[in-house]
């Protein structure tokens, strides 16, 4: 079970798959297992990122987000330290507006958005 120390989380993540990456981001509550359903497809073709947003699942905050940057910046932290430039990025529900929010401030890190 991979964890990294962020700045304002301790981060639960899983990979799998190859191919390019695709960040997975859940919805409000729901951790990285509500992608699943539909992980073995994805995994086909894209190495998938499944991340457990800050206080929610395994990732453990140490500080609450205020912000939807808040979870960007942990988004970024993440994709720094996996050595990912750029992603595909999916979001549902909550983690939809996260990923509007990454795309608005890292547009440079993003290939495609799927909401």
């Amino acid at each position: 079970m991979p964890f990294v120390e962020l700045t304002d989380v301790r981060c639960y993540y899983e990979l799998r798959g190859k191919g390019d990456p695709l960040l997975l981001i859940p919805g409000l509550g729901n951790t990285c297992r509500i992608w699943d359903p539909i992980a073995a497809d994805l995994a086909e073709h894209f190495c998938l990122i499944g991340v457990d947003i800050r206080g929610v699942g395994q990732s453990v905050a140490k500080r609450q987000p205020n912000t939807l940057r808040d979870y960007t910046a942990d988004l970024v932290e993440l994709l720094d330290h996996l050595q990912v430039v750029r992603t595909h990025v999916m979001g549902l529900s909550l983690g939809g507006m996260i990923a509007q929010r990454f795309a608005i401030d890292h547009p440079d890190r993003v290939s495609r958005l799927v909401l």
